[in-house]
């Protein structure tokens, strides 16, 4: 299974790819609800949580990648266009989007490559959450790859910040910690999330904010759909729409959860309500003291 996974990238066409997007947020703001739905687009091959997009040291290689291969091609090429290792510009571009591929590939679930027709493909799509924070500078490397770059996009996954936070407590990469001074470290995860999510703004990088909770709500999910399937460039399917009226909205079970000693109470919520960087949070993506959301 694995073969089939690195040989990936050898599959598709780099030619018919469009751009790459990825989507981040809080964790447990929606986003893999969000992937579930995107990847039931025939068009869209979804990658697993891609864990170095959550630091800038992924971003800074890839832009010495491509810093490198530029240089190379400013040394020598021959008269046909090519460098001296014998590629062509387009040649390299298609070298650099692979070994991309290949990168998120090595993470990726076999089933979820398997069940994609390689010839069909033209939107990549990765879900990580906090990878925001350093976007911004896999973006300027993307834009000096070979052959004029890889557009980039950003779907920033948002949710009911005092929901998110409940939703947070229990889950098993939580450290044992008081409640209170674990609330005011999430408090600034918030702020740094929406000072990633405004640099990537600041930089011109197209972006759409996708509310979680109106996706899951099948009142509101309709036009959610439609918006989130115009942002990435691909008409609306009605398998998106099953996937997502049948998608488990929080697929943890209850066994993989910590159970904390302590749990948000009212005292709890207004000390987090207070936090200068949830009371911002709230003013930039439209969510009141007291909007309450689904699930806890």
């Amino acid at each position: 299974m694995s073969v089939d996974v690195f040989n990936l990238a050898g599959r598709l066409d780099p030619g018919r790819i469009d751009h790459l997007v990825l989507a981040g947020g809080l964790p447990r703001s929606g986003t893999t609800f969000a992937e579930a739905v995107v990847d039931a687009h025939p068009e869209v091959l979804s990658f697993d949580e891609y864990m170095p997009l959550k630091s800038s040291e992924f971003a800074h290689f890839l832009r010495f990648f491509a810093d490198l291969t530029a240089a190379e091609r400013r040394v020598w090429v021959d008269a046909g266009g090519n460098n001296w290792r014998g590629y062509s510009a387009d040649e390299e571009r298609s070298r650099f989007l692979r070994f991309l591929i290949t990168s998120f590939a090595a993470t990726t679930r076999h089933e979820r490559i398997a069940a994609k027709s390689p010839s069909q493909v033209r939107v990549l799509f990765c879900k990580t959450p906090s990878c925001e924070v350093p976007l911004t500078v896999l973006a300027d490397a993307l834009a000096r790859s070979p052959g004029g770059g890889l557009p980039l996009r950003y779907v920033h996954c948002v949710r009911e910040p005092l929901a998110c936070a409940r939703s947070n407590w229990d889950m098993p990469w939580v450290p044992e910690m008081p409640l209170r001074t674990w609330v005011a470290g999430f408090a600034n995860m918030l702020g740094a999330s929406l000072a990633g999510y405004r640099a990537i703004v600041a930089a011109g990088i197209p972006a759409h904010v996708l509310r979680s909770d109106r996706l899951w709500q099948e009142s509101s999910r309709p036009g959610e759909l439609a918006m989130l399937a115009d942002f990435l460039g691909i008409a609306p399917t009605g398998r998106q729409a099953e996937i997502a009226a049948g998608a488990r909205v929080d697929p943890w079970p209850p066994e993989r959860r910590r159970q904390p000693a302590e749990a948000f109470d009212e005292e709890i919520a207004r000390l987090f309500d207070e936090q200068p960087a949830v009371i911002a949070w709230r003013e930039a993506f439209g969510f009141p003291v007291g909007s309450g959301c689904i699930p806890a």
